[in-house]
């Protein structure tokens, strides 16, 4: 019988694939557990765990539940390929063996899913996006008309970067129930497309500069260029009053504080030391934002150098480097009141020596003091299963708290009142924020898979 999980499983010889199995549009993740490397109980072969609303996490068993063919303890897998492979809009297993291992076989296998769902997808065909380019390339699936509002995401956008994208040129989405979506295509020089209300269980085909090919959908609409979304405003031949204007009214009472909002956010994790890490923001940026950069590194002894990035943007220190002994660090660097960019701005985080699995998160908020945003920060570090970063008391009106970790085992979610913006994949560390409308004391906290050793970081910034 399936149970539920607080944590996924992470241990050295686990190998961790990110896919939505049942369509729902929350991102599962498939395990394979190697054989003589478990301490904690979970059997060899396969494992599927089913992310829940929740945010934990329903361990399905080691024979994948709803996936047919063999038994995965009996084939062991040491590469899967995830894909829709027999085109039914499921989510199949591939697997490839080696008989070097002890008791298992060369080849491949293949599982098919026979779930029952009423949950949908969509599929989008790229157009070949290869070699070496210096920006993103982004999908985005929201719900239908809301295309580009970051609150509406159906599911996590899939963004491709250089290197990757040759992989595959069809990326599937689970939407849940929904009938139509919104989808929002970037390209790596920062142009974008979009088509509103697609109808869903079906493949569209984008091509650059033209409309998409919805062989499979003959009355989609064609997609059009974000850029020609216009308010016609008011007629411009209007003809003038011709009666005297009224008397002048008092001026307006001084503007209420605006309302902090997260932007985009994405993150790098190379899993080899690092001299220089570079995280480019996929989407073009907005004059008076504020860039929050958390830099995480598992070890002690490297520290950061600098922070740079493509649009000449300032950074400032706000919180570390905090560290624990001999085994992770981190620290917070802002920019404030940053000028325009388009998609593509790079960020740069330099170490005084090559750091071990680093792992920097960008993030971009709206609704920022341009001037003078610093509220407070706070820092701590420990070994406990609940991560927490010590207090701030704010001064603000409103402010924005950003809560980040670097962590040796992983993260389960966000602290209660934040809103995870990403846990970083293989590492596990969070982002998570909260906006605050009272002046008081706030801490960030964060829940780990299991006890090891955490530094984590919280800072507040005042709203404009």
């Amino acid at each position: 019988m399936a149970t539920v999980e607080s944590a996924l499983p992470y241990y050295p010889g686990f190998k961790h694939y990110t896919a939505d199995v049942d369509n729902d549009g929350l991102l599962d993740k498939v395990v394979i557990a190697h054989v003589g490397y478990n301490s904690d109980g979970l059997a060899g072969g396969i494992h599927i765990f089913r992310r829940l609303p929740s945010g934990a996490y329903q361990d399905l068993g080691a024979a994948g539940t709803n996936i047919d063919g063999t038994n995965p303890t009996e084939f062991y897998a040491d590469q899967l390929s995830i894909d829709d492979w027999n085109g039914d809009g499921k989510i199949d297993l591939a697997g490839a063996g080696q008989a070097s291992i002890p008791g298992t076989d060369n080849g491949i296998a293949l599982w098919t899913s026979n779930l029952t769902t009423s949950n949908n997808w969509i599929k989008v065909q790229a157009p070949a996006i290869t070699g070496f380019f210096a920006g993103t390339a982004m999908i985005e699936i929201f719900d239908a008309g809301f295309a580009g509002d970051v609150g509406h995401y159906v599911t996590p956008p899939r963004v491709l970067r250089t290197g990757q994208a040759w992989a595959s040129k069809v990326y599937h989405f689970g939407v849940g129930t929904r009938a139509s979506v919104d989808v929002s295509v970037t390209f790596p020089d920062g142009s974008q497309i979009r088509e509103a209300a697609v109808q869903t269980n079906r493949t569209i085909v984008v091509n650059t500069g033209a409309a998409p090919d919805a062989s499979a959908a003959p009355d989609a609409s064609a997609l059009a260029d974000a850029g020609a979304l216009v308010d016609a405003g008011a007629p411009e031949d209007a003809a003038p009053p011709t009666a005297a204007p009224p008397p002048q009214p008092p001026p307006p009472p001084p503007p209420p504080h605006a309302t902090p909002a997260f932007v985009q956010g994405i993150s790098a994790t190379p899993q080899v030391p690092q001299s220089a890490v570079v995280v480019i923001y996929p989407r073009a940026q907005a004059a008076g934002d504020l860039n929050v950069v958390i830099v995480g590194w598992n070890d002690s002894v490297a520290r950061v150098t600098s922070v740079t990035d493509g649009n000449g943007s300032s950074y400032t220190l706000a919180a570390g480097p905090t560290a624990m002994a001999n085994a992770v660090s981190q620290s917070i660097y802002y920019a404030k009141n940053i000028a325009s960019s388009s998609a593509g701005n790079a960020v740069t985080v330099k170490f005084s020596a090559a750091a071990q699995y680093p792992d920097v998160r960008i993030l971009e908020y709206s609704g920022i003091d341009p001037s003078t945003p610093l509220d407070g920060a706070t820092s701590a570090a420990g070994s406990p299963s609940a991560s927490g970063s010590g207090s701030i008391t704010t001064t603000g009106a409103i402010d924005l708290l950003v809560g980040a970790n670097t962590v040796f085992t992983a993260n389960v979610g966000p602290g209660a009142g934040f809103t995870s913006r990403m846990i970083t994949t293989p590492d596990g560390d969070i982002a998570e924020d909260r906006v605050v409308t009272t002046v008081g004391t706030y801490t960030a906290a964060a829940p780990l898979s299991w006890a090891g050793a955490w530094v984590m970081q919280m800072v507040a910034f005042r709203a404009k």
